[in-house]
């Protein structure tokens, strides 16, 4: 089996109107991926970016769990997925750029990834 991080990379602190807003929207789809993978035996960590500080939040998680899959599901299930905002675009390279480094396999999925799929 494998040792998997499943993550996504919407910030609110990076999305100004989320902030003010103030109600985090729980990943359900990236949860319910982990919950599958988890079924299935694999050793799953999850990374949830909602609250997160930053990229530096992930890179900390990468290293403390040093997974040999990176997954990054996207939860579409809400708006604020789709609307590709690019600082958080940003983040998300940031991250897939960090998991390709430790030596992790990475797999996408997502409004970004199927938006722009060779950046």
């Amino acid at each position: 089996m494998l040792s998997i991080l499943v993550g996504h990379s919407f910030f609110q602190r990076f999305d100004a109107k989320q902030v003010e807003r103030a109600k985090p929207y729980p990943p359900l789809a990236t949860l319910q991926v982990a919950a599958m993978l988890r079924q299935q035996g694999h050793a799953v960590a999850v990374f949830d970016a909602m609250l997160a500080e930053g990229t530096q939040d992930f890179d900390a998680t990468l290293a403390r769990v040093q997974p040999q899959l990176v997954l990054f599901y996207e939860d579409n299930f809400n708006f604020l997925t789709k609307m590709c905002l690019g600082k958080m675009r940003q983040a998300c390279l940031s991250m897939l750029a960090s998991a390709r480094r430790s030596g992790a396999r990475v797999i996408v999925a997502g409004s970004d990834a199927s938006d722009a799929p060779l950046d």
